[in-house]
């Protein structure tokens, strides 16, 4: 029994070495991974983000179509900080609620 048992120890102590390889591995390939699932997952939310409001993207679009060569980049932040303030704000007021 005692050589069986020594036995089991041996495959055990296997076992957990090769698991342990095999999540590093994995850990590496994830790795490599979450710099293309972050844009993917940035331009999903883009995409929500368009989906749920969709006349305060065209609004976006005919602005920087106006701009043409007029320091896009410069009105391009100006919009972003416009809608995070306005994101931050509504986060505070209170919903009518509908009676």
């Amino acid at each position: 029994m005692s050589a069986k048992l020594a036995a089991l120890v041996h495959k055990r102590r296997t076992l957990v070495a090769h698991a342990a390889t095999q999540r590093a591995a994995l850990a590496a390939e994830v790795e490599r991974w979450r710099g293309p699932l972050a844009v993917a997952d940035t331009a999903f939310r883009v995409g929500r983000a368009v989906r749920r409001r969709p006349a305060l993207f065209a609004v976006g679009v005919a602005l920087l179509t106006q701009l043409q060569r007029r320091r896009p980049l410069l009105w391009a932040g100006r919009l972003i900080t416009i809608w995070e303030v306005y994101r931050a704000f509504r986060e505070q007021w209170p919903r009518r609620s509908e009676s």
